[in-house]
């Protein structure tokens, strides 16, 4: 908890970005897009609203798994993935401006979590 803060937001867009990019960038050029990337960006938004509403980090999305295997597997054309992120972006915006998260980490806690951490590694 002490390293979660409102900057997830950032990171996690950052990481949706780079794969719609990489998506947009494939079916511009080829007319076609690699569905492992849109399988992605999808994962990562999901992960994204989930971290902001609960305050945790899930790896696990088998909820969503039915979905992400669809897309990975070319179930959606191009637009459909688009309009999918596009609506996830919108719940992802929304869970941003409720997230109870604190705008920055918790400094002191990570300190001293690497002092203990690096006292534990010395002293072994």
């Amino acid at each position: 908890q002490a390293f979660l803060s409102k900057h997830v937001y950032k990171t996690y867009s950052g990481y949706v970005l780079s794969q719609f990019r990489r998506m947009a960038n494939a079916q511009a050029k080829k007319g076609t897009y690699k569905t492992k990337h849109a399988m992605h960006l999808i994962r990562l938004l999901h992960s994204g609203i989930a971290v902001l509403a609960t305050g945790e980090i899930r790896v696990d999305v088998g909820e969503h798994r039915d979905e992400l295997l669809n897309i990975r597997d070319g179930g959606l054309v191009f637009e459909e993935v688009r309009q999918r992120a596009l609506k996830l972006d919108q719940q992802f915006q929304e869970a941003f401006e409720k997230t109870t998260l604190p705008d920055q980490p918790d400094f002191d806690r990570v300190e001293e979590l690497l002092i203990r951490a690096r006292r534990r590694m010395v002293d072994a």
